[in-house]
């Protein structure tokens, strides 16, 4: 946890890295306010604006220019502050949590990738495409590798767009021999695997494997989506158990999301990333 001097110091730069993300976007919008203004002035002075309608809609042109710029400045500070977050405040958090668990965990931000681990995992489409804004990689405590994304799964067909995932992901490495999926929506997208639904009692969606045997151990991974789903109060949740792998992807999950960056905030970060890499351990240690 920080202290409150840590706190103070981490609230001051993270204060001027922001300032200077969005200094940026503030020139923009005053590049194109000025710009836009200059041209409806051009225009109405012009004879052909001088008479007719144009005279009256360039008026109406102007305010809806300034209306534009204006939604550009708000959410250029949205933008800032974001970045910002998860550039340098969560950096912080890790750095903690390394220190203090003596781990050795990699953290990048907006990390640019393929993200391949969901058409292995088959819990979303294939053609989905991915906007990472937290990866994590490394060792827990018990020695457990793991990659831990905060990121948006998305599928487009150019009109419409459907968001598929908008919280965490996480893949382990493990000794499960099954196949099973434990969803509360949808269906497994694995290509070229078959999968029948179990009856059970659980008011979630169980499925496995066509012909494949479930042992007691097996529906300990239902034991546990049940007890995360419930404590943590998630709308929805996605697990898939493939061979030597663990995929389980949980949302609405967003580190982000405080209008002001306070002690409480910035510890209430770090107690979430604490709890995931407790929860990689939690889903290792059922097939050890």
């Amino acid at each position: 946890m920080f202290s409150e001097s840590e706190f103070e110091y981490i609230l001051s730069e993270y204060k001027v890295i922001q300032n200077e993300k969005m200094k940026k976007h503030k020139i923009i919008s005053v590049l194109l306010t000025i710009t836009l203004t200059t041209i409806l002035i051009f225009l109405y002075v012009m004879e052909f604006a001088s008479t007719g309608p144009a005279n009256i809609l360039i008026p109406v042109y102007f305010g809806i220019a300034i209306f534009l710029s204006l939604i550009y400045i708000s959410f250029s500070f949205g933008v800032g502050g974001t970045k910002a977050f998860y550039e340098f405040v969560v950096t912080k958090v890790i750095d903690k949590i390394n220190f203090h668990m003596e781990l050795d965990l990699v953290y990048s931000s907006n990390k640019k990738t393929q993200f391949p681990h969901n058409k292995k995992s088959g819990l979303f489409s294939r053609h989905c495409r991915s906007v990472t804004r937290m990866y994590i990689k490394g060792k827990t405590s018990e020695d457990t590798e793991f990659e831990l994304f905060e990121l948006s799964l998305v599928t487009s067909n150019g009109k419409n767009q459907q968001t598929h995932l908008n919280g965490i992901y996480i893949v382990l490495k493990n000794n499960t021999k099954i196949v099973q999926q434990i969803r509360t929506h949808g269906r497994p997208h694995l290509k070229g695997t078959n999968y029948s639904k179990d009856e059970t009692d659980s008011e979630y969606r169980v499925y496995t494997k066509e012909d494949m045997f479930v042992s007691d151990s097996d529906e300990t991974y239902l034991d546990l989506f049940s007890r995360v789903m419930r404590d943590t109060e998630k709308q929805k949740g996605y697990l898939s158990v493939i061979e030597n792998e663990t995929h389980f992807a949980l949302q609405p999950f967003k580190l982000y999301k405080y209008r002001k960056l306070t002690l409480e905030n910035i510890n209430l970060v770090y107690d979430k990333v604490k709890w995931l890499i407790d929860l990689v351990d939690e889903l290792k240690k059922i097939y050890e």
